[in-house]
């Protein structure tokens, strides 16, 4: 049986609920979520409603997400770079250090 946000648990909030702009901005969907995942966030939800673990988690993977295309990206943007150009910055990069630690 799947359970919903709301059978996860009682919000665990301290006190009345902050107002944020950027809880002025979300939209309510429903998303089916598997067991597992559902117990994880129960888990690890901490002070946290499901729903803010849910978002906290996803803006996680997000950015993740993002940093692996980045890496993507600038394999691809190197990987026309020959080897002689590599030992030339190499080269380059060492004659900076040492002109830096002169001065």
């Amino acid at each position: 049986m799947r359970k919903t946000m709301r059978q996860l648990g009682p919000k665990r909030h301290p006190g009345p609920r902050r107002f944020t702009p950027r809880a002025a901005l979300r939209t309510t969907k429903s998303y089916s979520l598997d067991p597992d995942i559902l117990d994880f966030i129960g888990r690890t939800q901490g002070e946290l409603s499901a729903s803010e673990r849910v978002n906290q988690l996803l803006r996680q993977a997000i950015v993740a997400d993002e940093y692996r295309a980045l890496e993507r990206e600038a394999a691809e943007f190197f990987s026309h770079i020959s080897a002689e150009e590599r030992r030339e910055a190499a080269a380059y990069e060492a004659a900076t250090i040492r002109a830096l630690a002169r001065d």
